[in-house]
């Protein structure tokens, strides 16, 4: 099963309300330059390239994508194994995890092409970047696909601290199956993400407060965060411009500040811990789940911070090729949001 059943989450899975909650004038405003400028000896330098980097995993959600995942997997692993930054002692650190949504067509063989069986599934480490596959039984929606990928690499993460104490955490990339993103802005991202924890880890130095155990300076990268892509509208056909402007407009009048412009974008990076907050139990699991999650974040106090990536729309979307069908998804979408927004307030959700 996908993202699982619509329970209400206990405080024992929630986050103190705002505890993590930081403006982007606050990220911006992160010392530049040298460490000690930052007031606290403990704490890393702001360059996420001199980290000791968590793992890297990319999610994939797929459904019926036969025709056009193989070349995403492909340029997709191509970057990776070019990038510097994902190796360790010559084996790399990342992998590719695609989470095939009940297709009806030929996606699961073209991804199984990629696929070699290992016996080291708890780690990504290896001579190449791991192409992954999880399957769900029935198509319960790009929501329900990611959950269950971030579920997957949470078992790894489990399995690997096991064997690593030292384990540095582990970061997610979520991107579409039909390869929108571009993979070059993941360094911005990530540059983004390391100064989002930055900024929590000289507040949580400075305020000197009881924090949770398993966050500390020495791993960085296990403090809650997410960064969201912002697509831009260049490119774009004026349907998508005009559904896009609409929807961004409704859920801000339902919803509030979500800290994001681009709700819909499909390339998200975050944490493997924001993940586990924002993905699990989704009760809106198919076009509309982008905007529960973000909303959690706000509720929870999750630092959710946007930035411009690279993004080609491609052709095929699933959303829509007619303005009917652009107008009938947009109602639903719309419907749905306000759905989430009544059973939030009403703690029926």
């Amino acid at each position: 099963g996908g993202g699982g059943g619509g329970g209400k989450h206990t405080d024992s899975r929630t986050p103190r309300k705002r505890f993590y909650h930081y403006t982007k004038n606050a990220i911006a405003a992160t010392p530049k330059g040298d460490e000690t400028n930052l007031g606290q000896s403990t704490l890393p330098c702001n360059d996420w390239k001199k980290q000791s980097l968590p793992n890297l995993t990319v999610i994939l959600p797929a459904f019926n994508e036969e025709s056009r995942i193989r070349t995403t997997i492909e340029k997709y692993r191509s970057y990776l194994q070019a990038s510097p930054y994902w190796i360790r002692d010559g084996k790399f650190g990342c992998d590719i995890l695609v989470v095939d949504d009940g297709s009806t067509d030929d996606t699961c063989r073209v991804v199984n092409d990629f696929v070699i069986e290992d016996s080291s599934l708890s780690t990504p480490y290896g001579d190449d970047v791991k192409i992954r596959s999880v399957s769900l039984v029935q198509n319960e929606g790009k929501g329900a696909a990611i959950a269950r990928g971030i579920a997957e690499v949470e078992h790894r993460y489990d399995r690997q601290q096991l064997n690593d104490n030292n384990c540095r955490g582990w970061i997610i990339l979520v991107a579409d199956a039909d390869g929108s993103g571009d993979m070059k802005s993941l360094d911005d991202m990530m540059n983004t993400l390391f100064s989002t924890i930055l900024v929590q880890m000289i507040s949580v130095n400075d305020e000197k407060s009881n924090y949770e155990s398993n966050y500390s300076d020495a791993f960085p990268w296990k403090y809650p965060a997410l960064v969201v892509g912002n697509r831009g509208y260049e490119g774009a056909s004026m349907s998508r411009v005009i559904t896009r402007w609409g929807f961004r407009t409704t859920v801000k009048l339902f919803c509030g500040d979500l800290n994001v412009s681009d709700t819909q974008c499909g390339f998200k990076l975050m944490t493997l811990t924001a993940g586990s907050y924002l993905y699990s139990q989704l009760n809106l699991k198919r076009w509309s789940h982008d905007v529960e999650v973000l909303f959690r974040a706000k509720e929870m106090g999750i630092t959710v911070v946007e930035t411009t990536v690279g993004w080609r729309d491609m052709e095929g979307s699933k959303l829509a090729s007619t303005l009917g069908g652009t107008i009938k998804i947009s109602a639903i979408m719309l419907f749905e949001v306000l759905t989430m927004r009544i059973a939030y307030s009403s703690g029926r959700w």
